[in-house]
């Protein structure tokens, strides 16, 4: 079975847990984001893999001063169905398209700002990806791209994760790796029946598909989550969970 069917078999689940599993996680990715990109004010702005919408519709309800073109992208028919559902606003509207990141659906230097939140671990085609965001992207664009740590993987620390936070609701079965520098993939089981497919890379990598793709990185985030115990209480994850990467597209 392919990811396109995969993911559009996992559509109508994935979007029931938007903002409910891993919410403070969510958060903590979303609020980074905001901060990467800066002012949005007259930027033209794709969301790269977008899924249902969940973060596009975040950013716009997070700059609702502000008037720009937001567009998602989703090779996920189901998911691009699903997200054209939810409410709209005339000032601050939002455009679903069906599309490949491999072979994005949009002419050359069109874009300000790109965000690829979750997506790129979810492609066979890394640098295919990365090249269409050059091209799409004018001259000065801000690419920012967020994606599960690439340690956060390996099983030994998906066995201590599960250990340590009981309470977190669990995936059925999490894709995890022996050998950081193996370049593996495989599935995430969510349910017993919904399942999607993932594939490893190292930091190195990601770091390399966006420089080849003449993407000049101006930061580099390595973030851990915080698990609320009862009420006063917050733990930290001691590794990081989430690395997010900004760069600049210069032509």
């Amino acid at each position: 079975m392919d990811d396109r069917t995969l993911w559009n078999q996992a559509a109508t689940y994935w979007d029931s847990l938007q903002g409910i599993t891993g919410s403070s996680n969510t958060a903590i990715v979303n609020q980074s984001i905001l901060n990467l990109i800066g002012n949005v004010n007259e930027k033209r702005i794709l969301d790269a893999g977008c899924g249902t919408g969940a973060f596009t519709r975040f950013l716009r309800e997070e700059n609702r001063r502000s008037r720009f073109e937001l567009i998602g992208v989703d090779f996920s028919y189901n998911s691009v169905s699903i997200g054209q559902k939810y409410p709209n606003s005339v000032e601050q509207s939002i455009s679903y398209s069906v599309g490949d990141l491999c072979t994005l659906p949009f002419r050359s230097a069109h874009f300000d700002i790109s965000i690829l939140k979750f997506v790129l671990s979810d492609v066979p085609c890394l640098e295919e990806s990365l090249n269409e965001i050059y091209r799409v992207s004018r001259d000065g664009a801000i690419v920012v791209a967020a994606v599960i740590h690439p340690i956060a993987m390996l099983a030994a620390v998906e066995r201590a994760r599960r250990k340590t936070y009981k309470s977190e609701k669990p995936i059925y079965k999490a894709f995890s790796i022996q050998n950081y520098f193996a370049h593996e993939s495989g599935f995430y089981y969510w349910t017993d029946k919904v399942r999607t497919k993932t594939y490893h890379r190292t930091v190195q990598d990601y770091v390399m598909a966006m420089l080849n793709a003449e993407i000049k990185i101006t930061a580099l985030l390595e973030l851990n989550t915080k698990h609320p115990v009862g009420q006063e209480k917050v733990t930290y994850v001691p590794y990081p969970r989430f690395l997010i990467l900004r760069g600049q597209v210069n032509k």
